[in-house]
């Protein structure tokens, strides 16, 4: 992101062992999207990587905005320590 600009927003995601929700916030506390897909634990899930990337891209284009265009992301992510960090880190989205 090069600045911010009326389109520029935030990304929020609460992942857990039954759900990936996620959702976009303008800079102004607007809230365009919602995205709820499968869990986000690779223990409960094999589709854990697949369910995030997918409740990030929905929210994204729900909220008609580019990834480029988010200022951040935050997450909580219910199960993930130091050992599962590699699979975090290159989400390749």
């Amino acid at each position: 992101m090069t600045g911010l600009t009326a389109k520029t927003f935030l990304l929020g995601m609460d992942g857990s062992g039954k759900h990936t929700r996620v959702l976009t916030a303008d800079l102004a506390g607007n809230v365009p999207a919602y995205a709820e897909k499968g869990a986000s634990s690779i223990h409960k899930d094999d589709r854990a990587r697949e369910n995030v990337q997918a409740a990030i891209l929905e929210t994204v284009a729900r909220a008609r905005r580019t990834l480029r265009q988010a200022a951040s992301l935050t997450a909580e992510m219910a199960g993930y320590d130091s050992v599962s960090i590699p699979w975090v880190r290159p989400m390749g989205i």
